[in-house]
């Protein structure tokens, strides 16, 4: 499984001369190192204030807030496969909602679309949601897994992105409810 590779972006003080917009762009270029918006690797290079996060994805089945079935996909684990865990900064992304199909799908991450949950740890077990994003899989096989890519503001206005290939877990439904 190749590494993801994650970027948090510390949210720019107003009236410090960037001009940033909503999706991270500055100064009118499409990314943080004036060309495509990747320094060749997942996420962002970090070098705007951000502190990288590197890790392991994977997808597994779950359950909504209303006990129906969702999906989750955990990024920042330690390794590949279904039994690793994080030990540092890592990000959970639930989707309950427009399940099918998976491939090509896309998510509001807002919580007022009332169709997804995010939970981003830093590393200290301190979780924080986020006030907007998105979440798209491009890829979607139920042996092998998920590939995709997100973007969050995340309650605190600092920015997380990045894509992740994420290895299917995707036992049984849990029990729900």
């Amino acid at each position: 499984m190749r590494k993801t590779t994650l970027a948090l972006l510390a949210a720019l003080a107003t009236g410090c001369g960037d001009k940033s917009d909503e999706t991270g762009q500055t100064d009118g270029t499409d990314g943080t190192d004036g060309t495509d918006g990747t320094d060749g690797t997942d996420g962002t290079d970090g070098t705007d204030g951000g502190s990288p996060v590197e890790g392991d994805a994977r997808v597994e089945r779950s359950c909504a807030p209303d006990d129906g079935a969702a999906y989750e996909f955990q990024i920042g684990l330690d390794g590949p496969g279904c039994e690793s865990t994080p030990s540092g900064p890592w990000l959970r992304i639930t989707v309950w909602a427009d399940l099918e199909p998976m491939a090509g799908g896309a998510w509001d991450l807002d919580p007022a679309s009332g169709v997804a949950g995010v939970w981003f740890d830093p590393g200290d077990g301190s979780f924080q949601g986020a006030r907007a994003g998105s979440l798209t899989v491009s890829t979607w096989d139920e042996t092998t897994g998920a590939n995709g890519r997100f973007s969050l503001i995340l309650e605190d206005g600092s920015r997380l992105s990045g894509d992740f290939e994420a290895a299917a877990c995707l036992q049984e439904q849990p029990p729900c409810g």
